[in-house]
């Protein structure tokens, strides 16, 4: 429920070097989408966000920053969702692509909280 306040306050902060988002999910718009949604996300979409921006729009601007994305979700807390959650971490593959940075997003597939650690050991150096 916090990866959408942790982007906020990185897209806001230029400190902010490097964040890791655990089974965030893809985007407002998986919300939208489900209309059985996981309610105690509701806490932290922002109201009317859709008609400016997304959350991956938001990942996307803060390239060529280092970002460590595990587990995506779509609004329900599925990880089987794929196509819609390929669309979301698409926009966020493009815009580091676009800015070539090499080993800046790594986006892992969900997996037991066991098989993070190896990534966030890593990724905290």
């Amino acid at each position: 429920e916090m990866a959408p306040a942790m982007l906020h306050a990185a897209a806001f902060h230029p400190g902010i070097q490097r964040i890791a988002l655990i089974e965030p999910y893809s985007s407002y718009r998986s919300i939208v989408a489900n209309r059985f949604y996981d309610v105690k996300l509701m806490y932290s979409v922002v109201p009317g966000a859709l008609t400016a921006y997304d959350l991956p729009d938001l990942a996307a601007s803060l390239a060529p920053r280092k970002i460590l994305i595990t587990g995506v979700t779509d609004g329900y807390g599925r990880h089987n969702n794929l196509e819609a959650m390929a669309k979301d971490t698409d926009v966020i593959n493009k815009a580091y692509a676009q800015s070539n940075v090499s080993g800046a997003l790594e986006i892992i597939p969900f997996t037991t909280a066991e098989k993070y650690k190896p990534y966030l050991m890593e990724w905290i150096k």
